[in-house]
């Protein structure tokens, strides 16, 4: 029998009481596809909460903590995987964060620190995650990377200008 297939989605954290994320909704209907899903956040709490909600569900998840702004701890968190799962089939990179919920600052506003902070999780957090599960991939011959983009990327707003700029470097 052929082991399913392992999906990581990134983001995917949930806290109870908040509407749930794409990355979740991904996490989902890698589930219902028949994946072995792998869902990670900044926090381990809410990936565990997500995974908890998928296991509800009848489906094989696992929640850990993974900071995507840590090299380190992309390396640390995936070399767990891959001891725990055996393999990595899918990356979705979907942890993005924007410091201007939804919209209320415009561009001037936003100070250097905040830009930095942005872009370290929407941009270089999936940089750095893909940079780990990567060379797995590639030794294996198989795998899926994908960068979920927005409609930001495409239609900017003068007040959620660095997100969208994270999400449309994800594009090119």
């Amino acid at each position: 029998m052929t082991e399913r297939a392992v999906a990581v989605v990134t983001g995917a954290g949930w806290w109870e009481g908040h509407p749930p994320g794409l990355g979740l909704s991904i996490a989902s209907e890698l589930c219902s596809a028949g994946h072995r899903v792998v869902v990670l956040d900044r926090e381990t709490q809410p990936a565990e909460h997500s995974a908890d909600k998928l296991r509800a569900d009848g489906h094989h998840a696992i929640g850990m903590a993974m900071d995507v702004t840590d090299p380190l701890a992309c390396k640390t968190t995936v070399t767990d995987i891959l001891s725990k799962m055996g393999r990595i089939d899918v990356l979705v990179n979907a942890a993005a964060l924007t410091l201007a919920p939804w919209g209320l600052r415009r561009f001037h506003e936003i100070k250097p620190e905040e830009v930095d902070q942005e872009m370290a999780v929407t941009l270089k957090g999936a940089l750095n995650a893909t940079r780990e599960v990567l060379p797995h991939m590639l030794t294996h011959k198989r795998g899926n990377i994908v960068f979920i983009s927005s409609v930001m990327a495409f239609e900017p707003s003068s007040r959620m200008t660095i997100y969208g700029l994270g999400k449309e470097a994800l594009v090119n």
